[in-house]
C-alpha cells in the first residue's frame, strides 16, 4: 500500500513537472518572458536585448537575436541563435555556470575612431561601472564561468584607426 502511495506520489510530480516546462514553452509564455527579461535588463542598464526565447529546459535554454548595443544604440553584436546548458542549482550560489555555449550566425562589429574613445564594446560595458563605484560592495556580485564555446557562421570586423587595426573575417566554425 505505501508503494503504491509512492508511485502516485512520484507519478504526480513528474507530470506536475512536465505541465510546468509545456507551459514555459507555449508561444505567449516565451513571449511574456522575454518581455520580462528584456525589462529587467533595461532597467539594471546592461545593454543586452533578446529578440526571442525560443525553449527553456531545466538544463538548457535557446535565445533567437541577441543583441549588444553600444551607447548610441548602434549594434556591436548580433547573434541570430544561441544555446547553452546551465546548471540551475548554482544561481542559488549567485553563480552563473554555463557548460557549454553554441552560438550560430553572429556579426561582430567592433570600432574606434580616435583615441579619447575606447573600443565600442568596452565603452559600453565600462559605462556601468561609474553607477556602480559610488555603491558600496553589497556582495550583490554574480560570477560567471563558462566551460565550452562553438562558434559557426560568425562575421568579425574591427576598425581602430588609433592602434591601425582594420581586419574582416568570416569564421565558419570555432571552438573554444
Amino acid at each position: 500500500k505505501i508503494f503504491n502511495i509512492f508511485i502516485y506520489l512520484f507519478i504526480s510530480i513528474a507530470g506536475f513537472v512536465i505541465l510546468v516546462f509545456v507551459y514555459i514553452n507555449l508561444t505567449f509564455t516565451q513571449s511574456f518572458t522575454t518581455r520580462k527579461v528584456n525589462t529587467i535588463l533595461e532597467h539594471s542598464k546592461i545593454p543586452i536585448h533578446f529578440g526571442s526565447v525560443k525553449k527553456i529546459l531545466p538544463y538548457a535554454i535557446n535565445l533567437g537575436d541577441v543583441i549588444i548595443c553600444d551607447i548610441n544604440g548602434d549594434t556591436i553584436i548580433y547573434i541570430e541563435n544561441l544555446n547553452t546548458k546551465y546548471k540551475l542549482f548554482a544561481l542559488l550560489k549567485r553563480e552563473i555556470i554555463l557548460s557549454s555555449v553554441l552560438i550560430n550566425n553572429a556579426q561582430i562589429e567592433l570600432f574606434r575612431n580616435n583615441d579619447q574613445q575606447k573600443l565600442n564594446i568596452a565603452e559600453t560595458f565600462s559605462r556601468n561601472k561609474d553607477i556602480d563605484s559610488d555603491k558600496s560592495k553589497d556582495n550583490n556580485s554574480w560570477e560567471i564561468f563558462i566551460g565550452e564555446a562553438k562558434l559557426s557562421g560568425i562575421d568579425f570586423q574591427m576598425s581602430d584607426s588609433v592602434t591601425g587595426i582594420f581586419t574582416q573575417e568570416n569564421i565558419s566554425e570555432m571552438k573554444l
